[in-house]
């Protein structure tokens, strides 16, 4: 997959990097066989998938398809920074070098590309201040009630403000 090629081609450029795959699947033995330096430890839940949560740096969400991503929100919610497309609930919820680092939804060998230079740049910024991490706790806050129903009510009155047509969609949650 995308996660795991963008970790191969990362730790090329850093060896000591370390990759944990949660989660399974039919493609798991197959995944592991060509990927022997990730750590797969399968399904997670509750304590246990909290630290693995807690003991990681950045969150790689590879998805183009995935239209709310509950992983996303709970990587934010941990404070990791998450590479991801500016797409679905990645692209609700991260501001790009702010909370998160996005890649443009492309195509063909610009995909890879793309989602490698969001995970350089998330892992940079684990390097550096700490800040992005912080600003993506804020940013898993926001996805509460209060500012779900807040959003709405802005999207709303601009499609009033515009005479009933939306020029620009805009996200509820």
């Amino acid at each position: 997959g995308l996660a795991l090629q963008t970790f191969e081609r990362l730790s090329a450029r850093r060896p000591g990097l370390r990759m944990v795959v949660v989660g399974d699947g039919p493609m798991r033995a197959r995944l592991e066989r060509a990927h022997p330096r990730a750590r797969f430890v399968g399904m997670q839940t509750g304590q246990a998938l909290a630290r693995h949560y807690a003991s990681a740096d950045v969150f790689l969400f590879p998805s183009l398809t995935e239209t709310f991503g509950n992983v996303t929100l709970e990587a934010l919610a941990s404070g990791l920074a998450v590479a991801a497309f500016d797409t679905g609930a990645a692209g609700q919820h991260i501001r790009d070098g702010v909370s998160g680092c996005l890649a443009p939804p492309c195509e063909g060998l610009s995909t890879a590309d793309a989602f490698l230079d969001a995970a350089t740049r998330a892992l940079g910024s684990c390097e550096a201040d700490g800040l992005l991490r912080m600003e993506a706790r804020l940013a898993a806050c926001q996805a509460d009630w209060d500012g779900v129903l807040r959003r709405f009510d802005q999207h709303l009155r601009l499609v009033a403000s515009a005479g009933g047509v939306a020029t620009r969609y805009a996200a509820v949650a």
